[in-house]
């Protein structure tokens, strides 16, 4: 039987969040909690487009072309080759079309997938689901040592 530890305490990690002491947020993916750093700047941005929203808007395909180049230069990629999503949805759409899939070609997906990814993959192609370990830990449940119960 595998015996469970707990995860390192991340450095700063209670620091970087909003969040009340009490509160264990683990779907950072979907919505809130944004990071303080983050939160700060969307703020500024805000502040930024309401004094005046016609320079503020004009000037985003610059913005976007320079924090492309910014990504690209961090991954040694080309900015051409870098584009930004909205969402892990809009993600998996575009990658399932890029990958152009047969009706007759086949998908692998876990029993733990992100639903909007696996539904993108579903519209594509033939799913073939694998069950997770059992004796993983469950993310639904709130205490870390507690089971997901087998399928």
């Amino acid at each position: 039987m595998t015996t469970l530890v707990a995860p390192a305490e991340f450095p700063d990690g209670p620091s970087l969040f909003g969040l009340s002491p009490q509160v264990a947020h683990l779907n950072h993916g979907s919505f809130g909690a944004v990071p303080g750093p983050v939160a700060r700047a969307h703020r500024r941005l805000l502040a930024e487009a309401d004094a005046d929203p016609d320079a503020f808007f004009l000037a985003i395909p610059d913005r976007l072309a320079a924090a492309r180049s910014r990504v690209a230069d961090h991954l040694g990629a080309d900015p051409e080759g870098i584009a930004f999503v909205t969402n892990a949805t809009e993600a998996a759409h575009l990658v399932m079309d890029a990958l152009r899939l047969d009706p007759d070609d086949e998908v692998l997906v876990t029993d733990h997938g992100y639903g909007t990814v696996v539904g993108a993959a579903a519209c594509r192609a033939r799913l073939n689901t694998v069950a997770l370990d059992p004796a993983l830990p469950c993310p639904t449940r709130t205490r870390y040592t507690e089971r997901c119960s087998p399928p």
